[in-house]
């Protein structure tokens, strides 16, 4: 659940960054507004800082349930050779046609 929130706040950082890129040039730099310029590009900034923390917390998460998935995967077989393992080493008889 909180990777999908890191997920979703990522990519509408991604999204919003080029819309306040294109407001820091139609309201700084076509209108010669250096005031309005610094604004856009403190939110350009501030969405660049945002999309950064969301990704890198989102990664270690998916990193997280990854490695903890193949760990319960890795105890799953191993508790079955465990308790079946007996039948591995027993001859299959192959299939006649």
């Amino acid at each position: 659940m909180l990777n999908a929130l890191f997920g979703i706040g990522w990519m509408v950082s991604q999204a919003l960054l080029w819309a306040a890129v294109g407001a820091a040039i139609d309201h700084g730099v076509v209108d010669h507004n250096s005031g309005k310029l610094f604004l856009w590009v403190g939110v350009v900034m501030s969405l660049g800082l945002f999309q950064a923390f969301c990704g890198v917390l989102r990664h270690q998460l998916a990193v997280t349930n990854w490695m903890s998935a193949t760990y319960r995967t890795i105890q799953l077989i191993g508790r079955h050779i465990f308790l079946y393992g007996h039948g591995l080493t027993e001859e299959i008889p192959p299939a006649t046609s």
